[in-house]
């Protein structure tokens, strides 16, 4: 238990646009910010009624792809990540992030101490796998050149984040062991399967322990491909249905 952790390791480029009218960034600060508030809760409208990324899709990336292999989402507005805390930059800007969508490295959750009040030990092991390493420079290639096509273009007046210095795939790969973030997708220490590592057998039940199942995103072998909420809930019923058929 604990072993096989795996997670969508993601960068965000972002870029400084011409105009105000296409990004949102002076949106969420000051009198705009209650302006929009007031607007969300009377009518449900304006930009607090959006999602948080607007434009997203799944690409192949790899010539010998037989599927898409990268998720890429996109927003008209662009984060300030040298303040103290949250904020959008001062200036028009838009965001890209990507991830690979499946990932071979394996970290894990482990248990360091008896006190309950003492914090697992978590090791992502981003990037230790050479697939993901490469599927990682790949998708940031991609969001350059996306940004780099008209009509986007166009519309922009240069990258801002990391900048044109990051050329190279190793310092790409260094850009994501040193700013990369998680996805939020972390699954697999408590896999369902056959061998050495599954925690699970194919009802969900812990092996050794009678009466006890898990049903979360560790059950997963593997990582899904995109976003995991939708999948989650429709194992969850599934394991409902287990429980109840057990229960019978």
């Amino acid at each position: 238990m604990g072993q096989n952790l795996r997670e969508h390791l993601l960068y965000m480029v972002q870029a400084r646009l011409k105009h105000w009218r296409d990004s949102q960034n002076r949106e969420f600060a000051g009198v705009r910010l209650w302006r929009n508030a007031l607007r969300y809760f009377l009518f449900h409208s304006g930009v607090l009624a959006l999602g948080s990324y607007q434009v997203g899709g799944f690409v192949k990336t790899a010539p010998d792809a037989t599927r898409p292999d990268v998720q890429l989402m996109m927003a008209p507005y662009s984060l300030d990540f040298d303040a103290a805390g949250y904020g959008f930059e001062s200036f028009p800007g838009m965001q890209l992030f990507s991830y690979p969508l499946r990932p071979e490295s394996q970290g894990h959750v482990r248990i360091v101490s008896g006190d309950r009040a003492t914090p697992p030990e978590v090791t992502g092991n981003y990037l230790a796998d050479p697939y993901d390493q490469r599927m990682a420079v790949n998708a940031f290639r991609l969001m350059r050149k996306i940004i780099a096509a008209d009509p986007l273009a166009s519309l922009l007046d240069g990258e801002t984040r990391p900048g044109s210095a990051i050329q190279s795939n190793d310092e790409i790969l260094e850009l994501y062991r040193r700013e990369g973030q998680s996805g939020y997708h972390a699954c697999g220490t408590c896999k369902m399967g056959t061998d050495s590592l599954a925690v699970l057998d194919s009802r969900l039940r812990v092996r050794g322990v009678d009466g006890l199942r898990v049903m979360d995103l560790s059950v997963t072998p593997t990582m899904i491909s995109g976003n995991t909420n939708g999948p989650m809930m429709a194992m969850a019923w599934r394991a409902a249905d287990l429980i109840l058929e057990d229960a019978r």
